[in-house]
This record gives structure tokens, sequence and C-alpha cells, in this order.
């Protein structure tokens, strides 16, 4: 898994609250959306973003506040 971790270089944010679109690179943490103020991740989740990029394969069919989508280099 971590190979294709590497692939991810930003993440795609869509608040289902009220629509903002918000696009992220790896480093950087949204845990809330910055319209509304909804939280996306748990606060207990971490700083590391392969951390939250796990969690996020994990439960990202369940999260009932944002979608989710991964941006992967091509040809790595």
């Amino acid at each position: 898994m971590d190979k294709n971790l590497k692939k991810i270089t930003e993440l795609k944010i869509k608040c289902k609250n009220c629509d903002t679109k918000i696009i992220t690179k790896i480093g950087n943490v949204i845990k809330t959306c910055p319209q509304c103020g909804i939280k996306f991740i748990d606060e207990n989740l971490g700083y590391n973003p392969f951390e939250i990029l796990i969690e996020l394969f994990k439960s990202v069919d369940k999260n009932k506040n944002a979608e989710f989508y991964f941006v992967c280099k091509k040809g790595m």
C-alpha cells in the first residue's frame, strides 16, 4: 500500500454540508470545512499525511460529511 500512497499528490475534498470544494497538497491537513466549519477528520488522527490517507481509505465510504478524491501522479 505504501507504494500506491506515494503516488498520491493531492486530495480533493467536497463538503456534503455546503458543497464547498477544496484541493489540498498531501503535506497539508484539512480537518474542517473552511466555509461551514463541519469536521471531516477525527481530531485524534494526528498530522501524518500517510496516517490520514490510510484512515481515509478505511472510512471514505462511511464519511457522512465529505467526499474525498485521490489525485495520483501518472507513470510512477
